[in-house]
C-alpha cells in the first residue's frame, strides 16, 4: 500500500511543476472556493479545494479543530471527501477564525518538516498553528484588520520513506481562483510524519469588512460555492474600512528550483509501481 499511495504524490509533484511553469490546467488543485460570514461578532470561514488527481482516488477523513489548551473547545473541522465518480476529492476547512487566530498556541508555525512557513505575511499580524489529529498535521490561521489566511499541512505516513530522499524540500506554487489566491505544494522531511501536502488560501479580499466584497462573499473560478459555516446569511460590506489589503506572497525559497522539483518528482516515481492508487490519511 505504501508504494501505491506514493504514486499519487508523483502525480502531484508533476502537477506542481506544471503549475509553476504557468500551466494552470495541470494544477494540483483545479478549483478553490471560499466564504466568510459573521455571527455574534465572530468571523467564520470555509474553504474548499478540489484536488486534481485525475483517476487516482482518495480515502475520506474528518477531524475536529480543537483548542490545544482546552480539548473541550472545538473551533471547526477539516475533512477530505472523495469524489463519487472518478478520482480526486475535496478538502474542506471550516473554522471560527476570530477565535482560532487568537489562541495562545505554543505549536511551532513551521511546516511539519521543520522548515519555515512558505508564505510572506504582514509583520504586524500573528500566525497561529493548531495541531490536527496525532500525526503532525497542522491548521494555520492569520487574521489582521485587513488580512485573513487559513490553510493546512497534512503529512501522510505512506510518504515517510520518500521524505528521506529529499529532506527539507518544499515545492509550492501560487494559483489564483477569482478573489482567492491559493498556495499549493508538497513538503518533505527525513522523519516520520514530515512529508505531505500543503494548501493555503488568502481570503483577505472576501473579508466581510472589505469594501471590494460583493454581498455574496463567495470566491471561485467556477460556479461552485462552499456552504456557510454557521448557516447564517453572509455579511455585507457596508461600513467597511478603506485600508488597502496587504498582499500575501509566496516565499522564493518555498517554490523550489527546477532541480529540486525534478528530484522530488524523481524520488516519488522511483518508489512507485503500477496499479491503482489511494491517498490515505493515517
Amino acid at each position: 500500500m505504501i508504494r501505491q499511495d506514493v504514486r499519487i504524490f508523483a502525480l502531484i509533484a508533476v502537477a506542481i511543476t506544471a503549475t509553476a511553469c504557468g500551466k494552470n490546467t495541470n494544477s494540483l488543485v483545479k478549483k478553490v472556493a471560499a466564504q466568510a460570514t459573521t455571527m455574534n461578532g465572530d468571523i467564520y470561514a470555509a474553504v474548499s479545494a478540489d484536488l486534481n488527481t485525475e483517476t487516482y482516488s482518495v480515502a475520506a477523513f474528518s477531524l475536529p479543530i480543537i483548542d490545544p489548551n482546552n480539548p473541550a473547545i472545538q473551533y471547526g473541522s477539516i475533512s477530505l471527501k472523495p469524489n463519487a465518480i472518478g478520482g480526486g476529492g475535496r478538502i474542506v476547512i471550516s473554522v471560527n477564525v476570530s477565535k482560532a487566530a487568537h489562541i495562545n498556541s505554543s505549536v511551532a508555525t513551521t511546516l511539519p518538516n521543520g522548515t519555515a512557513f512558505p508564505l510572506g505575511l504582514p509583520p504586524t499580524d500573528n500566525l497561529v498553528a493548531i495541531p490536527i489529529g496525532n500525526n503532525g498535521a497542522k491548521l494555520y490561521v492569520l487574521m489582521g484588520a485587513n488580512t485573513l489566511m487559513i490553510g493546512t499541512a497534512i503529512p501522510f505516513s505512506a510518504l515517510n520513506d520518500v521524505g528521506r530522499y529529499v529532506p527539507g524540500v518544499n515545492v509550492f506554487s501560487s494559483v489564483s481562483f477569482g478573489k482567492i489566491n491559493s498556495f499549493i505544494g508538497v513538503f518533505a522531511g527525513s522523519e516520520i510524519n514530515q512529508t505531505g501536502l500543503g494548501i493555503f488560501a488568502d481570503l483577505s479580499q472576501i473579508l466581510p469588512n472589505q469594501p471590494t466584497v460583493a454581498p455574496e462573499v463567495i470566491a471561485s473560478s467556477e460556479s461552485s460555492s462552499v456552504s456557510a459555516v454557521s448557516g447564517e446569511s453572509q455579511a455585507s460590506s457596508s461600513g467597511a474600512s478603506s485600508t488597502p489589503v496587504v498582499k500575501i506572497t509566496l516565499n522564493g525559497s518555498a517554490q523550489g528550483s527546477k532541480e529540486t522539483q525534478r528530484q522530488l518528482a524523481y524520488h516519488l516515481w522511483r518508489v512507485s509501481e503500477e496499479g491503482p492508487a489511494v491517498l490515505r490519511y493515517r
